[in-house]
């Protein structure tokens, strides 16, 4: 009868991790801005920071709330490395004091916390692939022209 049988089985919780903590507060986050490609949808930016570097060279740090190249092959390298399994990307451009640099992208590596910007940043920034290149700063004077 009724009440007699063993307690219904507990679902068991998923592991909580950093990263997907860190997915779920994306998730949740207000959008700061878009990433478009050539792709049929944008990707929605939550996270965006400004870290000055060395050298001269400023750091711009953005991570979304999808992994890039995640429905698509538009992210696909051509050495085929493994994506990361991230439910998000985060973005690193490096910029020069001339306004010049390049942007490397989670697409395949890992994520790690970055004291300076006290947020998560691309491991081992330099072993990645330069997936965004011949960026140049938009000047103020160029920002008033397009007005």
């Amino acid at each position: 009868g009724r009440g007699r049988g063993a307690p219904p089985a507990e679902t068991p919780r998923p592991i909580a991790t950093p990263e997907g903590t860190l997915a779920t507060a994306l998730k949740q986050a207000g959008t700061v801005g878009y990433l478009w490609s050539s792709e049929t949808a944008g990707y929605a930016i939550r996270y965006a920071s400004q870290v000055p570097g060395s050298a001269g060279v400023e750091r711009v740090l953005l991570i979304t709330d999808r992994r890039l190249g995640k429905t698509t092959d538009f992210w696909t390298l051509a050495d085929k490395a493994a994506p990361s399994a991230y439910d998000f990307s985060v973005i690193e451009l490096r910029v020069n004091a001339k306004g010049e640099g390049e942007g490397r992208i989670s697409v395949t590596g890992k994520v790690a916390p970055d004291g300076t910007a006290k947020i998560v940043a691309p491991e081992n920034y330099e072993a990645l692939p330069v997936l965004l290149k011949n960026l140049k700063r938009k000047t103020e004077a160029a920002h008033t022209e397009a007005k």
